[in-house]
Parts: C-alpha cells; structure tokens; sequence
C-alpha cells in the first residue's frame, strides 16, 4: 500500500495485477511524511530508485495494521477523514488469468515446473477448490482485523468499502502502460510514470506454460467464475 500527502492518493496493492511494478513506479514521487509498505528486495532490484526510499511511517490502530496488501477500508479506519479527498488507486485482472499467476507464485519453492501439465492441472484443480473458499484460520483472522471476505480469489474487497466500490481509477492488467500514464495525468505528477524495466517478480509463471484457458475444466471455470463475480461484471471479464 502507498499513501501520498503530497499527491493526495492512496494505491491498494490486489495480487498478482504487477502491483509491485506499479508501487514501484510511484515510489520515485514519495516525498518525506509520506508513507509506503516496506519494499523486498527483489522490487528494488528492478529499478534505480533516486534519492531516499520513503517506507513505512504508517500510523497504526490496534489492532488495525497496513500491510502490502491490506484493504482501504482498513487505511480509512485507522486514518479517518484525513483521506477523504484523496484519490484511490488500485489494479484489476482477468480472474482467470490472475488464479494461474497466483496459483504459480505460492508453488514458487516446490518442484511444481517438474511436473507434466496434466499433474499440475491436477494441483491447480485443489488450489482452485481450496481458495474458492475462505479457511476456518483465516475466517478468525480476518474477524480480528475486521475484514469481510468469502474467498480468496476474489482481489475487488480490497478497494470496497460495504460492498460499494470506492476506488477512483483501476488500472488493468491488460493495459498497464496506457492506464498508468492516465494515472500520472490525473495526479498531475511533475514527470511520467513508467514501469520498471524488469518485472519485480517475473520469471515464476514459466512462459512456455499452456495457454490459461488450458489448466481449467468445467468445475474450476465456475468455481473461479462464482468467486470473482463482482470483478467480472465490473469489469467485463471473459473466459474467452
């Protein structure tokens, strides 16, 4: 998450949408007093970033904590009226697209690229069932912290507040350069914005992987279809 007093914005991070390439194309208009979660190293390995990384310096509520990918209602509860102004920020994806991504990333450390396809069609099938839920530990969790969510697929909870979208501008997925450049012309940001050269994460989702459409069947379309029905209306997603 980026929260910018300077240019009145906040950016909700949703996974796997290149919310680390797009932070980090914001973090060089940081100015001191603003506040940004904490970057890993890998992001900034992607790009020279000029003068002093501004981190952290988020106010906290108990028992309320910004994280990367905390949900802007959690920043406005702790913040309150002071972002009421502020434009709000966030990307979107092809759920379907997006769940391979996901799905790639948190098997990042197993021996997953080994396997022939119709085994990993096999594993994504469970990783589909399971996260087309929300786990009884995580149900506890978010309850503590205040969140409402049902799956954890779906990425649009984390810029609506009460069911009701609030962010001002999305950036896609499909149209990164395009949109992040409306972006900058909005926030009237004293230079362009522009992507890192090198993806922060890239290189997890092998691009000789099948087509996307290729690791469902009919079971997981729909599972994937019913978990991210708001983002897919909002936004006209198809399978196709």
């Amino acid at each position: 998450m980026i929260i910018s007093h300077a240019y009145k914005f906040i950016f909700i991070r949703p996974k796997k949408v290149a919310s680390s390439s797009l932070a980090l194309s914001f973090a060089p208009f940081l100015k001191s007093g603003d506040c940004a979660t904490p970057f890993s190293d890998s992001e900034r390995s992607s790009i020279a970033l000029t003068g002093e990384t501004i981190e952290g310096n988020f106010r906290s509520r108990w028992p309320y904590k910004l994280r990367v990918h905390s949900p802007l209602q959690r920043a406005c509860r702790i913040y309150g009226d002071a972002l009421r102004n502020y434009l709000v920020i966030s990307a979107t994806r092809n759920p379907w697209d997006r769940a391979i991504s996901h799905f790639y990333w948190i098997n990042r450390d197993t021996d997953l690229l080994k396997q022939p396809f119709e085994t990993r069609k096999q594993i994504f099938r469970n990783f589909i069932r399971t996260h087309s839920g929300l786990p009884l530990k995580q149900k506890l969790v978010d309850l503590l912290e205040n969140r409402t969510r049902k799956n954890m697929l779906d990425q649009s909870e984390l810029y609506h507040i009460n069911g009701e979208n609030r962010a001002d501008f999305i950036i896609r997925f499909e149209n990164l350069e395009a949109d992040l450049q409306a972006v900058g012309d909005k926030l009237s940001l004293p230079a362009p914005l522009s992507l890192p050269r090198k993806k922060a994460k890239s290189g997890i989702r092998p691009k000789t992987a099948a087509a996307w459409q290729e690791y469902y069947d009919t079971e997981t379309r729909a599972l994937v279809e019913e978990a991210c029905a708001r983002e897919i209306t909002l936004f006209g997603y198809r399978f196709e």
